[in-house]
């Protein structure tokens, strides 16, 4: 035990040289990541934002993307209707110059590009920890680097929103608290190049506004004095925050017609008492379900809720109490919570219809409680020279280290193919409806025919009434060549719909949908359901059945070119 304790330490220390440890922190990160540079694929969001994105394709679309932002998302009736609800033009304009680069939507150069931002991002997380004089900096950039609740950032190509978003906090951190510079009065160019990197970051993400409040935290922690001349300095840059997030609001609520969601104060707040357990959680515990969604029924008296919030308070007495001792762990709490703050729930945006916890969205906020834990853990390993529970230590930290690789390496398979990341939401989520969906429209269109027959057939046996069910069935004997069997399906979900309109959601905002299982269709599924269905019935011989199908579609959006919408070579089609 000894000779490997002596290892793992040997290591740490030639880590801790300032060449070897970027050296060894980037190379581990790699490592990390390297199931992803070499399999990684198109997943989820990736599709339908980047791949699938009809403004990344020529000079047009990225005019669009500058000079038309927060389109409602009609893609039935406009080529160029905005994929996303926030106006992230750099975000978009730098996919548009990687398919230049790549020479198409090749999936790893968008991955390397990815993870090289990430081993960027540890590397700065190791150069201001250092600058601040945090003990176990190399530590806790480490864990920040290969966590696996990290992953779904670096992984997912539609990820680089926050990985450059943190990119340019942690660019604002270093410009503010450079070595030398007075913070109370810091030089005016320094603001200036500040406010440029809220400005960035909020074209990539909207989540770098959040910048000046995480100086407000790292000023205060570090004793620094709030002098007239901090607060002249420190307000142009929370005027251009503000300004970016006033942009950022109207597009999407007022200009894009987003969802919205109707709940009170009482229930946003238990909505944030519980998503900041689960994100705290998931930062720390490289536990099995970070890459799950995390959506629950809110209700006003959720016990879970209040427990949730009363945890919240109490440990924010114990932290307020501390702070005179010691402000570390308070400051770490608040740039958890500032990090949070826009996707918490207190206001809406897109993601809460679908879930209220994602992984991707504590990228940043997870830097300052993992360099707490990290240096708690080596200032505790120091203190106890040539002693066994020392060498226990390194060792559990070495295995730590190797657990978060191992459970790196798994996830990645999530991210090879459509079908493998539908399968593994499956496992978090096996009775939701549209996950168990697209599970079957993924093996289906990748030609695992068979097996999308069988997941059709057991999520309608499970549930025989849900049209959602039916029509996976039909479709996924569509791409197996059973044209017959399709027709039926198809017709029995179209019966249903003409002898229960209430089945159809008027529109595809949620409102107050909860996470509903067995859901209804919405107006867009029943236009593609009745045009598919049409050319299915034009293929078998019944040219006018199909005509009345089209017709049906028709109604739904009488603007809309099937061709332009649908394109030539639907799998439905002859």
């Amino acid at each position: 035990m000894s000779r490997t304790a002596a290892l793992v330490r040997g290591v740490a220390v030639w880590s801790e040289r300032r060449g070897a440890a970027y050296a060894s922190l980037v190379g581990l990160t790699l490592l990390a990541y390297l199931a992803v540079l070499v399999w990684g694929g198109w997943v989820w969001d990736d599709l339908s934002y980047v791949v699938f994105n009809p403004r990344l394709l020529d000079g047009e679309g990225l005019r669009a993307l500058w000079l038309d932002p927060g389109k409602p998302q009609d893609p039935f009736t406009d080529p160029l209707a905005e994929r996303d609800v926030y106006w992230w033009p750099l975000l978009y304009s730098s996919f548009w110059l990687e398919r230049l680069l790549w020479g198409g939507f090749h999936a790893g150069g968008f991955h390397a590009t990815n993870v090289a931002l990430h081993s960027a991002n540890a590397c700065l997380v190791l150069l201001l920890l250092r600058r601040f004089k945090v003990p176990g900096a190399w530590l806790a950039a480490l864990v920040f680097a290969i966590h696996p609740g990290q992953m779904v950032a670096p992984a997912l190509v539609m990820g680089r929103k926050e990985l450059v978003a943190c990119l340019c906090v942690l660019l604002a951190l270093m410009v503010w608290f450079s070595p030398g510079c007075r913070r109370e009065a810091a030089a005016w160019w320094r603001v200036g190049v500040v406010c440029l990197l809220v400005v960035a970051g909020s074209l990539f993400k909207t989540h770098a506004v959040v910048i000046p409040a995480l100086l407000l935290v790292v000023h205060w922690w570090q004793g620094e004095r709030f002098t007239g001349a901090f607060w002249v300095r420190l307000a142009p840059v929370a005027a251009t925050s503000a300004l970016m997030a006033g942009v950022a609001w109207y597009l999407m609520a007022v200009m894009s017609f987003s969802n919205t969601f109707d709940f009170t104060i009482i229930e946003r707040l238990l909505i944030v008492a519980r998503s900041l357990w689960l994100h705290g959680w998931f930062s720390l515990v490289p536990a099995d379900g970070a890459l799950g969604f995390w959506r629950w029924e809110v209700s006003a008296i959720d016990p879970l809720g209040w427990l949730a919030l009363a945890g919240c308070g109490l440990c924010l007495a114990a932290l307020c109490v501390h702070a005179p001792r010691n402000r570390a762990p308070l400051a770490a709490a608040l740039w958890f919570v500032v990090g949070l703050s826009p996707v918490l729930g207190l206001i809406d945006h897109h993601a809460m219809g679908v879930s209220f916890v994602f992984s991707r969205h504590r990228y940043l906020s997870s830097i300052a409680p993992t360099a707490l834990v990290a240096s708690c853990a080596v200032v505790w390993l120091r203190a106890r020279p040539r002693s066994r529970e020392r060498h226990l230590g390194w060792i559990a930290s070495a295995l730590f280290v190797a657990w978060c690789l191992v459970t790196d390496w798994r996830y990645a398979v999530a991210f090879t193919k459509p079908s493998s990341w539908w399968a593994e939401m499956v496992r978090h989520e096996p009775d939701w409806d549209m996950v168990q969906s697209s599970l079957v429209a993924a093996l289906a269109v990748e030609g695992r025919h068979e097996q999308a027959v069988a997941v059709a057939q057991r999520n309608l046996e499970r549930v025989p009434g849900s049209l959602r069910f039916r029509w996976d069935l039909g479709y996924a004997y569509t791409l197996a060549g059973n044209r017959d069997a399709a027709i039926i399906e198809y017709q029995s979900v179209v019966d249903t719909l003409a002898a229960d309109p209430s089945l159809l959601i008027p529109d595809g905002r949620l409102w107050r949908r909860e996470h509903q299982y067995q859901s209804p269709l919405s107006k867009a599924d029943a236009f593609y359901l009745h045009y598919s269905f049409g050319l299915l019935l034009s293929c078998a011989g019944q040219p006018a059945a199909a005509v009345q199908q089209h017709r049906l579609a028709a109604a739904l959006y009488p603007d809309a070119d099937f061709e332009q919408v649908f394109g030539s070579d639907d799998p439905h089609g002859c």
